[in-house]
């Protein structure tokens, strides 16, 4: 034994603390904090989707509006040669032959809204990759009946709104089952 050392038995020394943390507790800690901070992502992805369906619709309703406006300026029997029955409207549904980038009666509009006509309009001769909203004139059957048109004093329907028509940029038919609509009252005076 050197000199000045005293032996001591292990009992005799301090008891050691542990100084950091243990791999499991630092592995459970970033498990909890990931956990949390997808948690938090999934909820700022749907708000920021939440937030640009309202913008779209918001732009869907300017759109309709102006529409609404054009459909007044328009003759009469032109307006009511683009009301379609609900029926049919729900039969092209089905359809797997109904091409509704064909339909003359359908009006389009780009997504601001400053753009909008029926599908072989002028402001469409850059193809259609600026549609974004679909409008369908829908007859409301009970205020407009079909046979009355030749006398009736103005006609009762309703602005189906859809979008996207065409993906945006690109001028691909948008995907059905990813579409939005909106339904709105109108009417034109002869």
């Amino acid at each position: 034994m050197p000199f000045g050392v005293s032996p001591v038995s292990p009992a005799a020394w301090p008891a050691s603390r542990p100084t950091g943390f243990s791999l499991i507790e630092v592995v459970a800690a970033i498990g909890i904090f990931a956990v949390g901070v997808v948690a938090m992502l999934g909820l700022f992805a749907s708000a920021a989707r939440s937030a640009r369906d309202r913008g779209d619709a918001e732009a869907a309703v300017a759109a309709a509006t102006a529409l609404g406006g054009r459909l007044r300026a328009e003759p009469f029997e032109a307006v009511a040669g683009c009301l379609q029955d609900a029926a049919d409207v729900q039969a092209q549904g089905t359809d797997s032959a109904y091409d509704f980038t064909r339909d003359d009666r359908l009006f389009f509009a780009n997504r601001p809204g400053d753009r909008m006509g029926r599908r072989a309009d002028p402001e469409w001769n850059a193809g259609d990759a600026e549609k974004y909203f679909e409008f369908t004139l829908l007859r409301n059957e009970e205020l407009s009946p079909r046979e009355n048109d030749a006398m009736a004093p103005w006609l009762a329907f309703t602005l189906r709104v859809r979008w996207p028509a065409f993906l945006p940029g690109s001028g691909k038919v948008a995907p059905r089952t990813q579409s939005r609509m909106l339904f709105l009252p109108a009417s034109v005076r002869r």
